[in-house]
């Protein structure tokens, strides 16, 4: 696993030991970074579920000046902490599970990074819950991946389904984008 672009390029990252976290593939992250690319510049990113940190990371080396890396495993927060040694902008690692994330963040995102644990049910209440809790700017993007067979909504208040895209045969992005006032 590495950094695919951008100012970090090359950069080996390490995987938390075990079957708990799903690293992104890099031909599945390439996927995802030809899409948002154009956003990350000077970007505040929100990376939950980050297992390995890896695209938090990824933004960061592609423009993004702050990054919050959460999740609620002790083995992934060792890892994200390891990966994000060198990095030179703006980090913060919550140890916690995602309500409680929620509640211990301040302004907004302009991107933010979802991966929770496939099947559980969890992006409809978290995507309420970004937007209850105003955690997104006008016009963010978030990205979801899940499980290729999951059924996503076209519209989540004011997030908007803006594009749907495979990732290999078993993982699929969804990019929602909020609406501008």
């Amino acid at each position: 696993m590495r950094v695919i672009s951008g100012k970090y390029k090359g950069r080996k990252l390490s995987a938390p030991a075990g079957l708990n976290t799903r690293p992104t593939l890099d031909r599945a992250k390439e996927t995802l970074f030809n899409i948002i690319a154009d956003r990350l510049s000077l970007s505040r990113v929100l990376d939950l579920f980050a297992g390995s940190g890896q695209l938090g990371i990824e933004c960061l080396s592609r423009g993004a000046t702050e990054a919050v890396f959460a999740d609620s495993s002790y083995e992934a927060i060792a890892c994200i902490r390891k990966n994000t040694s060198f990095v030179e902008e703006k980090i913060k690692i919550l140890h916690a599970r995602y309500p409680a994330v929620l509640k211990m963040l301040d302004g907004t995102f302009d991107v933010v990074l979802l991966d929770p644990p496939f099947k559980a049910g969890l992006y409809c209440d978290i995507l309420q819950s970004l937007q209850r809790d105003e955690l997104l700017s006008d016009g963010a993007t978030v990205v979801c991946e899940c499980d290729i067979a999951e059924k996503m909504p076209e519209r989540v208040d004011k997030l908007v389904l803006e594009k749907q895209r495979k990732a290999g045969s078993t993982v699929m992005y969804c990019i929602y984008r909020k609406e501008e006032k």
